[in-house]
């Protein structure tokens, strides 16, 4: 991004601060800011991820989920809508996300979503500097995965039977695809 990213400021129970903080400072002490992360599934159960690219700072050549910081003045579902976009290119609204899990972790609010796709309108692209490839997972070759990031591996592992069900519900209704 070109410009500097700021996010609202939240104490330990969720609550607005009413303040803003600059991505690249350590956040005050006691103050947490939003992150939401996406899991898209097709009707084959598969998951899609994204392989970081080899100049991020974290996580390098790691396959991950989609996701990132909220913005200042942004909700969870805004953030995550535009998250995915700019990693993928993959354009959905709000309505069409589903909040699965939210924890507190080290200084933010982590937001888990899942997200039902039709593979048959996905056109996939990359963000320079964020993702370099995408691939469809099924569960299993997930739980393989040696170069998943490591906080996906450890919500895969708490999650990972959640999002397996809800992909395994999409697949099996009858309605066409939006």
């Amino acid at each position: 991004m070109n410009f500097m990213e700021n996010w609202d400021l939240f104490d330990e129970n969720r609550n607005p601060l009413g303040q803003t903080h600059p991505r690249g400072i350590p956040l005050p002490e006691g103050c947490y800011h939003n992150v939401v992360f996406v899991w898209p599934a097709d009707r084959q159960g598969r998951f899609l991820l994204m392989r970081r690219a080899p100049e991020k700072k974290t996580y390098a050549g790691c396959w991950g989920s989609t996701g990132g910081s909220v913005l200042a003045g942004e909700s969870g579902p805004a953030g995550a809508v535009r998250e995915l976009f700019e990693e993928t290119g993959i354009c959905v609204s709000e309505d069409m996300l589903e909040l699965i899990y939210s924890v507190r972790e080290r200084d933010m609010f982590c937001d888990i979503y899942f997200l039902p796709l039709c593979e048959e309108t996905i056109q996939i692209r990359m963000q320079a500097g964020e993702t370099v490839e995408a691939g469809w997972f099924l569960p299993e070759q997930i739980d393989g995965l040696a170069d998943l990031s490591e906080p996906d591996r450890r919500r895969w592992q708490v999650l990972g039977h959640l999002l397996e069900e809800k992909a395994r519900l999409w697949a099996n209704k009858t309605e066409n695809c939006p």
